[in-house]
């Protein structure tokens, strides 16, 4: 996909009437961090997601061209009441780091999921785990894990997947801004020291119905 994403939101931003020092408030951000993201095209799909949320708007804004692949992974997942309790999302094989979109491009096939473990998400993907590495977690390697990639915050005792410089991932409990092992042997890891992908809000053994 070969697109500038910050000439794209500075362009929104002209027709949404919203400033770039605005954006960057909303975003958590100092004016001039936020301006040295857009000029050198430094914009991550977790940030990407935050700003259409704030704008209200879309993401296939950015990814026009795309729009027939991007609806069929995305907006499938919506829940219908009418037709089922479980409702689909993408399922991946394999995470891209700091690469969102590419991870859902990449996706092959979805997952049906139950409904009520997820109806307060609306930016997940399920991630069969085989390939991560668990030696930090306790969750069977035959789990399918739900994550929730679009977040604000983090709360204590929530369980994460995150990966390292080397673009390593593991699953780890967050507490306090350090990352926890079940494993007593493998000290916490400060969280300015890794990279959030994503926070688990559900798992299960990896029999869940394939689509």
């Amino acid at each position: 996909m070969n697109i500038n994403i910050s000439d794209k939101i500075r362009e929104l931003l002209v027709k949404a009437n919203y400033t770039e020092e605005r954006l960057a408030k909303d975003l958590g951000l100092e004016k001039n961090k936020f301006k040295e993201l857009l000029d050198t095209n430094s914009i991550s799909a977790e940030m990407l997601f935050r700003i259409v949320k704030i704008i209200n708007t879309s993401i296939l804004y950015f990814y026009p061209t795309d729009k027939d692949i991007f609806t069929d992974i995305v907006e499938k997942w919506r829940y219908s009441e009418k037709e089922s309790p479980y409702t689909s999302i993408p399922l991946v094989e394999d995470i891209y780091p700091e690469n969102l979109l590419k991870t859902l491009f990449t996706s092959q096939t979805s997952v049906m999921v139950p409904f009520n473990c997820i109806r307060y998400y609306d930016s997940i993907l399920a991630i069969r785990i085989k390939k991560l590495n668990l030696k930090d977690s306790n969750i069977f390697r035959e789990s399918i894990i739900v994550v929730n990639f679009s977040f604000v915050r983090i709360k204590d005792s929530e369980l994460v997947i995150f990966y390292d410089k080397d673009k390593n991932f593991y699953i780890r409990n967050f507490y306090q801004d350090k990352l926890y092992s079940f494993n007593n042997e493998f000290k916490p890891i400060n969280t300015k020291d890794i990279t959030i992908f994503g926070k688990i809000v559900y798992f299960q053994m990896d029999d869940l119905i394939l689509l």
